[in-house]
């Protein structure tokens, strides 16, 4: 991260996109938890880590929003319009770490998934 500051700038798309990547693969909590902070405190998502075959995401979210769900491949495994209340099935996933991207006209937000 320092070297691509010094490189790029400390608040560069260089910088943005190596802290993605690092948050990814479950390295820090950068900014990938990034992108829209406001979001992030609507958003409740449990239980994390996941040990059962759902999980839960109660949202106060006031707009239209989209959820997807990522591997650590980037291969999307689940597309939903997140309601108030929404329940992504995951028994046909593996053990691992995926990540859940938010995306609304207010902006977007990831959050790490670990299921066990």
């Amino acid at each position: 991260m320092q070297a691509v500051g010094i490189l790029y700038g400390y608040s560069s798309n260089e910088i943005t996109q190596v802290a993605k990547a690092w948050y990814a693969v479950g390295i820090g909590n950068g900014l990938a938890s990034t992108q829209n902070h406001e979001m992030q405190t609507k958003l409740n998502i449990y239980p994390n880590p996941v040990s059962g075959n759902k999980v839960f995401i109660d949202s106060s979210l006031e707009e239209a929003t989209a959820v997807e769900m990522f591997d650590m491949t980037r291969k999307q495994v689940a597309p939903k319009r997140l309601d108030y209340k929404t329940t992504i099935y995951v028994s046909a996933c593996k053990t691992g770490i995926y990540i859940l991207k938010f995306k609304s006209i207010s902006g977007e937000y990831a959050h790490k998934l670990m299921i066990k």
